[in-house]
């Protein structure tokens, strides 16, 4: 399943469109928002009429005779063109860029697989949850529906406004507002809706900056392997996180399942801040033409972070 999530489809639109390839991801991102919209009351129905397994099943055969040709015969067998690694500031030295690049890569890593882990267990939990919390079956997935169109509304946005920022500052808003919906679900319960509004745009951020991040500070250059290594623990927490958080609320109950989700949601913000620190002081100004994917025509972005004339983004 793996293989069908963002981290391959961030890798594979990397590929073809190289640096230019943000304005790509936010418009996929944007129309997957939809998904947990249209899936979940579609998922409840199925499951009361046919089954688990026979909702499994037919998404599974969606899958074979849907996605997968769509695949086969959409996706170019090669990228258009030789991608060139971005040109990095010289004011360090070899081994201090190294070691900088190292840095940023396990702050980011870090800082994803949280949000992942994050991500997973309130998908997989959040209908429990809610239900524990005292809601109805109907209301719960009706609430959990808001998800999905604050995650496009979010994605919208950010397409309208935010081309010209960093996607750092994407990072730094999405994690601020997971943080901020998972508070209100955990001490201000009277307001559901408010709580997965802000939970849903901040992944729908999150997703954004999950893709355009990474190529942001390392280059479209050998950004398909990126993605994998970034993939690798990520994957494992969205494996993980969801049992081990099933059985402390089966332990310990709804309230303290909610209290460590938020702590996780703390700790993932430090991480944010401690990268966009890093970033702040790592990068140069770097400039070069970047092609969108949707036209021929260029336009001036930066490459690496935006920064004064003092090396701060």
């Amino acid at each position: 399943m793996g293989a069908g999530l963002y981290d391959a489809a961030f890798a594979t639109l990397g590929r073809i469109y190289g640096d230019g390839a943000r304005q790509a991801i936010t418009l996929l991102t944007l129309i997957a928002g939809f998904a947990s919209t249209i899936c979940w009351p579609v998922t409840a129905w199925l499951a009361a009429t046919v089954g688990w397994r026979g909702t499994c099943l037919a998404y599974a055969a969606l899958q074979l005779a849907v996605a997968l040709p769509l695949h086969a015969f959409a996706l170019p067998r090669r990228s258009p063109g030789r991608l060139v690694p971005p040109q990095r500031p010289p004011q360090t030295g070899p081994s201090a860029a190294v070691a900088v690049q190292a840095r940023l890569f396990l702050l980011l890593a870090a800082t994803i697989t949280l949000a992942a882990a994050i991500t997973a267990v309130v998908a997989v939990q959040l209908l429990t949850i809610l239900q524990e919390r005292g809601l109805g079956l109907a209301a719960a997935v009706g609430l959990g529906a808001l998800i999905g169109p604050a995650q496009v509304a979010a994605r919208a946005l950010e397409m309208l406004l935010g081309r010209r920022r960093h996607p750092i500052w994407i990072m730094l808003a999405a994690t601020l507002l997971v943080t901020i919906g998972i508070a209100l679900l955990t001490f201000g319960f009277a307001l559901p809706g408010v709580a997965l509004v802000c939970f849903g745009a901040g992944g729908g951020l999150h997703s954004i900056a999950r893709g355009t991040l990474p190529l942001a500070l390392f280059g479209a250059a050998g950004y398909a392997t990126l993605m994998g290594r970034l993939a690798r623990p990520n994957l494992l927490a969205q494996a993980v996180a969801p049992v081990l958080v099933a059985l402390l609320m089966q332990a310990t109950g709804p309230d303290s399942t909610l209290h460590a989700l938020l702590a996780a949601a703390i700790a993932d913000l430090v991480l944010a801040l401690v990268l966009a620190a890093t970033v702040r002081a790592s990068y140069a100004p770097v400039t070069r033409q970047t092609t969108s994917p949707t036209s021929s025509a260029t336009s001036s972005e930066p490459s690496g972070p935006t920064v004064t004339p003092t090396g701060r983004p």
